[in-house]
């Protein structure tokens, strides 16, 4: 919804300009290659609790009415998606007792699943309240992810 948020004035981007914003997901295709060390370093569950508080500053930064925050804001965002999609999706796999395969084909349709409610409850936001009420209901499930995170996974997950 940041597309709509961004077609209205005062920033009045043009379909063209609304499509390049999403090369900020380059930044986290360029990031996801590094997550082996860095829940090596720093534990997978510290990691991800770490990375959705990063993703949730992101967040929060596209609120602010300028592009120079709503940018890296957004660079921010996809960075800590991409790492914790990698991290979690890592974890399901070592965490499968038995068919890791299907565990991992198992949480990734819930992923979509999750996208696609998203989607909808994105739009109900987006109806309501604007880019405000959009990046509200986003930290709040940011907030459910790290309260099942930091409530399920164990301590060397």
């Amino acid at each position: 919804y940041v597309s709509f948020y961004l077609a209205e004035p005062p920033f009045s981007f043009s379909p063209t300009l609304l499509g390049s914003i999403f090369i900020v997901y380059l930044f986290g295709t360029a990031a996801s290659p590094f997550t082996g060390r860095a829940v090596a370093y720093f534990g997978r569950k510290p990691f991800v609790l770490g990375m959705i508080g990063v993703w949730t500053a992101g967040t929060l930064l596209t609120l602010a009415p300028s592009l120079f925050a709503i940018m890296p804001g957004l660079a921010l965002f996809a960075v800590s998606g991409f790492l914790c999609q990698a991290s979690s999706t890592s974890y399901i796999a070592i965490a499968a007792r038995e068919g890791a395969s299907s565990a991992v084909g198992l949480y990734v349709t819930f992923y979509y699943v999750g996208g696609s409610v998203g989607a909808i409850a994105g739009g109900a936001a987006w109806h309501f309240g604007g880019w405000p009420a959009v990046v509200a209901l986003s930290v709040g499930v940011l907030a459910a992810m790290a309260t099942v995170i930091a409530a399920v996974w164990p301590r060397d997950a």
